[in-house]
């Protein structure tokens, strides 16, 4: 079947890419340039994009109902920098220890939230943030139903993201 062996061959670049002398470095070296660093610029990523995103939820969700809401168009460019920051370090991270993150069903639990969370940015940007007339009427259900399903999202994102360190196969262990 071409699909088993493309999964196969896949996995065996990826457990390649896990044992090559870069990540072995990244993963044991003890270096704070190495693991702890990438770590940092995952974690500083990702609470940039929850973080942004979440000042937005809050406001459509009737905090700090002063501040104008088209304005707030313009963190998307930091939010979206900050993703690609996560997305680089994650994969950094992932590659270090595949063996134990693929095989982590919380692992695939994190990246379908953060997926859905992802598509609710871009739905709550098109739908509500890019109307012209969003500050002139009271913020509709759509929006909030928007806001509160992306803060959820993105706490079971990060919760999941935490777990993953104690919940599933632990690296260094057998099968």
């Amino acid at each position: 079947e071409p699909s088993r062996r493309d999964t196969s061959f896949r996995m065996d670049f990826i457990i390649q890419l896990q044992h090559s002398a870069v990540m072995d470095w990244v993963r044991e070296s003890g270096s704070l340039l190495g693991y702890p660093a990438i770590l940092f610029l995952h974690t500083i990523g990702l609470a940039t994009v929850a973080g942004l995103n979440g000042a937005i939820d809050l406001r459509l969700l009737g905090v700090a109902p002063r501040i104008p809401l088209a304005p707030l168009t313009r963190v998307f460019p930091f939010i979206w920098w900050a993703f690609g920051v996560t997305a680089l370090s994650g994969v950094t991270l992932l590659i270090a220890d595949a063996e134990t993150k693929l095989r982590s069903p919380v692992f695939y639990i994190k990246l379908v939230f953060i997926i859905l969370a992802l598509i609710n940015l871009q739905l709550l940007k098109k739908r509500v943030l890019t109307d012209p007339q969003v500050d002139t009427h009271p913020v509709t259900s759509q929006a909030r139903m928007l806001a509160l399903s992306s803060l959820v999202l993105w706490i079971g994102a990060t919760t999941a993201g935490r777990l993953m360190a104690y919940i599933g196969p632990v690296a260094g262990l057998g099968s």
